[in-house]
């Protein structure tokens, strides 16, 4: 890395969409963006999910074996989406590919 021109805050980048947001979040630094969303989601797919979320968190999932996890969480999200809600989802973690 030569530079670094920007530190994205998730918070900030959230509060720019028009739109109901999921954000699923498993660390402390996942907090305000969670806060920020109309659904947030602790999810801990490989790791726990920081005690500092517990108590904000819509939904809670965790699966430190990661055996399972991903459809799970896609089918509540599934649910979510059933109920006609256009919503734009913010995640840092590696499953989105089951969403495509």
């Amino acid at each position: 890395i030569k530079k670094v021109s920007k530190i994205l805050s998730k918070e900030e980048i959230v509060n720019k969409f028009d739109a109901r947001i999921v954000a699923i979040g498993d660390g402390s630094n996942d907090r305000k963006m969670l806060e920020a969303a109309d659904i947030s989601i602790g999810y801990g797919g490989v790791r726990n999910v920081s005690p500092v979320l517990l108590d904000i968190v819509d939904i809670f999932k965790e699966y430190p074996s990661g055996q399972g996890s991903q459809f799970d969480l896609a089918n509540d999200i599934r649910k979510i989406l059933e109920e006609g809600t256009n919503l734009v989802i913010f995640t840092m973690v590696d499953f989105m590919d089951c969403f495509v």
